[in-house]
């Protein structure tokens, strides 16, 4: 059940990914769009739009899809989950900032014989709480 594409499309692609290969490599205007896919290592557009075609079926339209004789479906892949749950407009970055005193930590940035040695202290209250 894929989505194939006429050959209108096929030329259509190649020619808006041909000006861009062009102005990319420099070479004469005769080089094949073929050869300079190869030479830049870039997808055809039309097999990089059918692979997408392929993903957003499965993975977005949650329909089965065929790509390149390889079945997928969807339900055989994890659902992503949304990165945020609440508008960023609604957050309140009042409510994620700590204004309860912190701890200062003092480290020594001496070198000794052409080496760098580690120390730290950390003091609360006027205690040495680490070193």
């Amino acid at each position: 059940m894929g989505l194939s594409t006429t050959a209108r499309q096929s030329r259509l692609l190649n020619t808006i990914q041909r000006k861009f290969l062009l102005n990319i490599t420099g070479p004469y205007s005769t080089t094949p769009t073929a050869a300079l896919q190869v030479i830049e290592g870039i997808i055809p557009l039309l097999i990089k739009s059918e692979q997408k075609a392929a993903y957003v079926r499965t993975a977005r339209v949650l329909k089965t899809s065929n790509y390149n004789n390889i079945n997928f479906n969807p339900n055989n892949y994890e659902v992503g989950t949304a990165s945020t749950k609440f508008h960023p407009a609604i957050f309140q970055l009042e409510n994620g900032i700590s204004l309860k005193k912190q701890f200062n930590i003092y480290t020594d940035g001496s070198k000794m014989e052409d080496k760098t040695g580690r120390a730290f202290c950390s003091m609360e209250e006027d205690t040495t709480k680490y070193e």
